[in-house]
């Protein structure tokens, strides 16, 4: 059975783009909706 939540394009710039973003800025802004008061499970792990 195929994993059907893990990322396919394994070979895109997403860490190039991230690594470009915090080394150009001081500070990086995240935008998240809030649930019952609190971040989503996804920028818990993140932070």
């Amino acid at each position: 059975m195929k994993d059907e939540y893990s990322f396919q394009n394994k070979e895109d710039d997403f860490f190039v783009v991230v690594e470009h973003l915090v080394n150009k800025y001081d500070i990086l802004i995240f935008v998240i909706p809030v649930y019952w008061y609190s971040m989503s499970g996804v920028m818990k792990i993140f932070f």
